[in-house]
């Protein structure tokens, strides 16, 4: 066996696409059947394409080729390749001088890293919403109620450039009949606004959403027009607002449906991860929590206030009767000193007197000096009682 049958055993046999091209005349030489099955094509029309179809970027080619003329070999993972159903692949591509058919060439060997790529990329993507998630928790812990409205507005507006849609928008439900209502949305440059519109619809054209997410259950629509007949006024609904996948959220209280988040793609047709829905489902929990503590608060703070004007209330009565009381008792007192000294004058006058008519002392003479004296007692006795009654009303 000579060197060319095992270079082509070796050529054939390897795992990784291998091209043989010329760049100066802008054609492949030769493919490997590996090149075959990753580029999607034959041998033989791979060698009649040009080289800009499977390198769509010829300037990354150009400093490949440059780089093998100079130094004898390249290697790079910055140069895509294209497959003949147009789908780019993320490729790694080691580069050497070879000889072929008594001209210089280029070998290159192309290692499909596609898959290695978007996993990285997906996990990468998921730590940044996860520290997004963190950021939010973070900021809802701290909000007051006068300053909520704006936190909700910034978290969908990250929210949805993170995700890459292009409207973001929460519902809660109206009490106590439960309507419905969109509260806040955000919506990327150029796509117009629908909150307006949204709380002038009637709520029907999205029952089968809405008793979806009463069951607890995310709406997950990639695409409008793959749905069910019987749904037909909803996807007409969607349709008017051009809305090409839909994704929402439930958001619950003690059981109970609180709202929802949306997310609407308009540009593109979307499909949403389950391990991104759950992290946007504990963004749901988060405000939903931030709802409840707030309301808590100010449920809190008014029972507080009214404690405050009840103690008000309290002290103010508890002043008045202390009042009141020093007031009685200060008639009291002077009632006491009109007893002992001034009430008592008279009426021991007035029994002395009447003790002198009891043993029958007066002399006949002397009884309308004793009458007078009566009277005037009487009088006396008369005028304290009445400075008495002053006293104690």
């Amino acid at each position: 066996m000579n060197d060319s049958d095992k270079f082509n055993i070796l050529f054939q046999c390897s795992n990784d696409a291998i091209l043989i091209i010329d760049p100066e005349a802008d054609k492949i030489l030769d493919v490997n059947r590996a090149a075959c099955v990753l580029l999607n094509n034959s041998r033989e029309a791979l060698m009649n394409v040009p080289l800009q179809e499977v390198y769509p970027d010829q300037d990354k080619l150009g400093v490949l080729v440059q780089e093998v003329n100079e130094c004898g070999k390249s290697w790079t993972d910055q140069l895509a390749c294209r497959s003949c159903d147009g789908k780019l692949l993320k490729v790694e591509i080691s580069a050497s001088s070879f000889p072929h058919d008594g001209q210089d060439c280029v070998l290159t060997m192309i290692r499909d890293v596609s898959q290695r790529f978007y996993a990285e990329q997906e996990l990468q993507d998921r730590l940044v919403l996860e520290e997004l998630v963190s950021n939010i928790s973070r900021e809802f812990l701290q909000v007051r109620s006068g300053k909520l409205n704006a936190c909700i507005d910034r978290t969908l507006a990250r929210v949805g450039l993170h995700c890459k849609v292009d409207r973001c928008y929460l519902f809660l439900a109206r009490q106590p009949d439960g309507y419905l209502f969109n509260t806040n949305e955000w919506v990327d440059d150029g796509i117009p606004a629908l909150i307006d519109i949204q709380n002038t619809k009637a709520n029907k054209d999205f029952e089968w959403i809405h008793r979806q997410l009463r069951k607890h259950e995310v709406v997950h629509i990639t695409d409008i027009e793959k749905l069910p007949g019987q749904e037909k006024k909803l996807a007409d609904h969607l349709r008017s607002m051009t809305i090409k996948s839909t994704l929402s959220v439930p958001m619950h209280y003690d059981h109970e449906l609180v709202g929802f988040l949306g997310f609407d793609s308009i540009r593109d047709k979307k499909h949403w991860k389950d391990q991104d829905i759950q992290l946007l489902s504990v963004i749901g929990d988060i405000i939903v929590n931030a709802l409840e503590r707030i309301s808590f608060e100010n449920d809190l703070l008014t029972l507080n206030r009214t404690l405050e004007e009840l103690n008000d209330e309290l002290e103010e009565k508890v002043v008045q009767r202390t009042h009141e009381v020093i007031e009685k008792n200060s008639q009291l007192t002077n009632y006491a000193f009109y007893n002992a000294h001034k009430l008592r004058g008279p009426l021991a006058r007035l029994l002395g007197l009447i003790n002198l008519f009891k043993l029958d002392y007066i002399h006949p003479g002397e009884l309308p000096t004793v009458i007078s004296k009566l009277d005037e007692a009487a009088s006396e006795l008369d005028a304290m009682v009445k400075e008495i009654n002053k006293i104690i009303t």
